[in-house]
């Protein structure tokens, strides 16, 4: 069974955790949420209450943001270090088109962004998107680069109220073992009273090659440059060198 999650945050307005307890014993009770922390250089000023919300009700939670192309990564990075850093899982980034700007950020924009977290934090984030998104705007990033990072990405079926339970479809040289989640629906009901004011909810799946709870509680791998990867195979294949 895979693990059951949900994303959501501050424009879907105020939530009552405690309405998930309607979940329980069901294969919908969650096991992680995903919460929008920031958004160019705005910051969630709940930010800390989601997270301690989350660890109150024993969830693996993580941090998302939106980038927006026409802010300078280091401008963005700096306000969202500025947020609770989660215990659980790398920050993610959510790289998609901004209806308001009419823009998405170019693959140098998101690569920089990123690299600018990993540097300051010590571990490859997480990227959100969908597998066209990836195709078509991120070629010029390298493959090395693509797989030095978690992807989280969305893929629903005809009906957006219905989990889409299928595979989960790949970018073009992004390595499925890479794959850490797959939002399967962008308008599911959220329990009772969860967000009164919302009527729907985003719905998650762990898809990832180990149990949730290895990878939530232990360091997950830095991001390494090309030189050192290419110095680690080499050492690899000495004689008397480690094994792989």
């Amino acid at each position: 069974m895979r693990e059951f999650g949900f994303d959501t945050g501050y424009f879907k307005g105020t939530h009552n955790f405690d309405a998930l307890d309607a979940w329980r014993g069901t294969d919908r009770h969650p096991r992680f949420a995903l919460i929008e922390f920031g958004a160019g250089l705005w910051i969630d000023p709940m930010a800390q209450w989601y997270a301690d919300e989350c660890e109150r009700k024993g969830l693996l939670w993580g941090s998302w943001f939106f980038p927006y192309a026409h802010i300078a990564p280091k401008d963005l990075v700096a306000m969202w270090l500025k947020t609770p850093r989660s215990p659980h899982f790398p920050r993610q980034v959510d790289y998609e088109r901004s209806p308001k700007f009419a823009s998405i950020p170019s693959a140098s924009h998101l690569l920089e962004t990123c690299q600018r977290i990993e540097q300051a934090e010590g571990e490859a984030v997480i990227i959100y998107s969908r597998k066209e998104l990836v195709d078509k705007n991120l070629a010029t990033m390298s493959t090395d680069d693509l797989n030095l990072r978690w992807w989280w990405l969305a893929q629903y079926g005809g009906d957006r109220k219905v989990e889409d339970t299928r595979p989960v479809l790949v970018p073009v040289r992004v390595r499925r073992e890479m794959i850490l989640f797959h939002q399967t629906a962008d308008k599911g009901a959220p329990p009772p009273g969860f967000t009164p004011n919302a009527k729907s909810m985003d719905w998650d799946r762990w898809v990832g090659f180990m149990p949730i709870e290895q990878f939530a509680h232990t360091p997950n791998p830095p991001a390494k440059s090309i030189p050192d990867r290419v110095a680690a195979l080499e050492t690899q294949h000495q004689p008397g060198g480690p094994h792989p």
